[in-house]
């Protein structure tokens, strides 16, 4: 209640919402991204069948898999690194080895 009265006071005005065309932090994927997800999304997949083969369940498996991905991503980034790849090129470098 403070805070709406303090912001009254000094002539502030709330903060523009979400615009309408904008999805949510909770929003559901569009359709089209389900049938062709993210790269990074696709290796925290083969992460998280990789760990669930070495019967890793709950917090175990999670960090699992993040270290997983940002080890494949290192690896990328060096293999980037070591090629001299910069800028955009580099992003998408990355991307197509962590495809792989």
């Amino acid at each position: 209640m403070a805070l709406i009265v303090a912001s009254q006071c000094f002539g502030q005005a709330p903060g523009p919402g979400p615009s309408p065309g904008t999805p949510g932090p909770g929003a559901a994927m569009p359709e089209q991204d389900r049938d062709n997800p993210p790269v990074a999304e696709m290796k925290r997949q083969a992460c998280r069948q990789e760990g669930m083969g070495r019967s890793m369940r709950g917090p175990d498996l999670q960090d699992y898999v993040a270290v997983c991905v940002m080890e494949a991503r290192l690896a990328c980034l060096k293999q980037a690194v070591a090629q001299k790849v910069h800028g955009p090129e580099r992003r998408d470098f990355i991307s197509k080895c962590m495809a792989s």
